[in-house]
C-alpha cells in the first residue's frame, strides 16, 4: 500500500477517522506491521540505529518503571532521557 517513507508518515499521523476509508476490511490489522515503521524509519535516515531504546507500553506503571529503570541506568553510567 505505502511506497515511500512519506506515505506511511503521513498515515500515521493522520486522523484514523479521516483514514478511514482507506483500510481495506474496515480493520487496521494490517496497518500494525513492523515492517511501516521500519519503512518510515529507513526513510529518515535509519537514526534509531545510533540509539538504544527501551520502550515501555501498558496501562498501568509506566511512570513508576520510567523513573526506577532510569535511575539504575544513571547508577551504571549511562545517560537515560524521557520522551513522552
Amino acid at each position: 500500500m505505502f511506497k515511500t517513507a512519506i506515505e506511511v508518515e503521513s498515515f500515521i499521523y493522520s486522523s484514523y477517522v479521516n483514514k478511514y476509508k482507506m483500510i481495506p476490511g474496515g480493520s487496521d490489522k494490517f496497518a500494525r506491521k513492523p515492517q511501516f515503521t521500519r519503512q518510515l524509519l529507513d526513510g529518515l535516515g535509519s537514526p534509531d540505529k545510533l540509539q538504544k531504546n527501551i520502550l515501555i507500553t501498558g496501562s498501568k506503571g509506566k511512570g513508576s518503571l520510567s523513573i526506577l529503570l532510569a535511575k539504575i541506568l544513571e547508577g551504571e553510567g549511562l545517560e537515560s532521557r524521557f520522551v513522552y
